[in-house]
């Protein structure tokens, strides 16, 4: 397994952004130069928390010579995630659309008061396994290299997202409900 880890510090009210992370995630990516579109497929809530699937895409295909291979030409995943009902935190699993299984990542993203109240930060972590069948299939003998490679993306993308997906949802203008959601604190958000 391969650890990721990401920290970004925003003048935003924790519980603002996390619900902002959460309810405009589709206009979110909008903002992310290597995603394409985010699609919600399901959400429910739950006593422990709000259940969101959210199906992601990137920008970039499958390079051509991987294709048959991994039966798949475009780059799309799963994002399963239950959302906390108090605005703390989420904890999330991704399935890429190839690999039936081969390739696992989970973590959490927790939100929590920063700068003395006047901002979040938001931390987030993650861990990447990725089954030695599965590079053997894709990548033969190169499976050492290949799974160095996308572990590397794998570990330098994901948290470049999140910090990114952040920054964003931090800038995004207020909409009227949001007032009636949470308690932004005075002066931020």
């Amino acid at each position: 397994m391969k650890p990721f880890a990401a920290l970004v510090v925003l003048r935003i009210a924790p519980d603002l952004l996390c619900t902002r992370m959460r309810e405009r995630l589709s206009e979110i990516g909008e903002g992310l130069d290597d995603i394409e579109r985010i699609e919600e497929l399901e959400r429910h809530t739950q006593s422990d928390g709000i259940h969101l699937v959210n199906r992601w895409y990137a920008r970039q295909r499958v390079p051509a010579m991987l294709r048959d291979r991994l039966g798949a030409d475009e780059i799309s995943w799963i994002d399963r995630a239950v959302w906390s009902h108090d605005g703390t935190g989420c904890d999330w699993s991704i399935e890429p659309s190839f690999g039936s299984g081969g390739i696992r990542c989970a973590g959490s993203t927790r939100f929590e008061e920063a700068m003395g109240g006047r901002g979040a930060r938001v931390s987030f972590a993650g861990q990447l396994d990725i089954e030695p069948s599965f590079m053997v299939a894709i990548a033969g003998p190169f499976q050492g290299p290949v799974r160095m490679l996308a572990e590397t993306i794998a570990t330098t993308l994901i948290p470049k997202n999140l910090r990114t997906a952040a920054e964003v949802a931090a800038s995004l203008p207020a909409l009227a409900q949001e007032g009636s959601v949470v308690k932004a604190k005075p002066g931020i958000g």
